[in-house]
């Protein structure tokens, strides 16, 4: 008989919280532009392996207006994805707690009020540019852009109050969960070929795959039809 051999492995899965709980202030001044700090940043350290999955959680979240709020993550190796931009419309929110999730089931809404919950990121435009030192378009769309990477650095949270009139805040900061696999050391697995093709298929079956190292009424009125029309164009 002929000896089949498979290379195989093992990943030990880990999931661990990291927390920066001081409050973002949103713009730092004024009515209009970037928040305070910008960036929020967390350091992750201590981690092994590589990144299975990543979710951003905003605690505490207020804003007088949410569609002026845009929300950017930047991973230590560069890799960034918008968490939110221009969602949630006119519609007051206070003290919500958002939290973002490829598997979530669904976005934000673009124009009805937000609720503690969730969501996947989301993204309907951004109208004025993240000033530096936020990177530069294009942005990711997907928190698995930082699947496969090291999780190990400074993650960047940049927070930007795109039109003016309104405020807001993340009074209890924000955290990461960061989901890591740690790859363990290859093993052989012999397969002696045999007539009993079931006994075959079975024993393949049973090999445990690699696990893969993943925002006064009239002026909000105005406000409104202004972001409308921005979206038309």
């Amino acid at each position: 008989m002929t000896a089949i051999t498979f290379p195989t492995s093992t990943c030990t899965v880990t999931t661990t919280t990291f927390t920066n709980p001081a409050s973002i202030t949103i713009p730092a001044t004024g009515t209009e532009g970037p928040a305070s700090p910008y960036p929020s940043p967390i350091v992750v350290s201590g981690l092994t392996g590589s990144i299975l999955q990543v979710t951003a959680t905003f605690n505490g979240l207020s804003s007088t207006f949410p569609a002026d709020l845009n929300a950017l993550l930047v991973g230590p190796s560069g890799e960034n994805v918008i968490l939110m931009a221009t969602t949630g419309g006119s519609e007051d929110i206070n003290n919500v707690t958002l939290t973002f999730d490829d598997s979530a089931p669904t976005q934000l809404p673009e124009d009805a009020q937000i609720v503690s919950g969730t969501y996947q990121p989301t993204d309907y435009g951004i109208f004025t540019p993240f000033t530096p030192p936020a990177p530069p378009p294009p942005y990711g769309s997907t928190l698995s852009v930082f699947n496969g990477t090291n999780p190990n650095g400074t993650w960047n949270l940049f927070i930007f109050d795109q039109f003016e009139i309104d405020v807001g805040a993340i009074a209890g900061g924000w955290e990461l969960n960061i989901t890591s696999c740690e790859q363990g050391a290859n093993t052989i697995l012999d397969i002696q070929a045999t007539q009993n093709e079931n006994l075959v298929n079975q024993t393949l079956q049973n090999i445990e795959p690699k696990q893969l190292s993943k925002e006064d009424k009239v002026q909000k009125e105005k406000k409104i039809e202004l972001i409308k029309e921005l979206k038309e164009l």
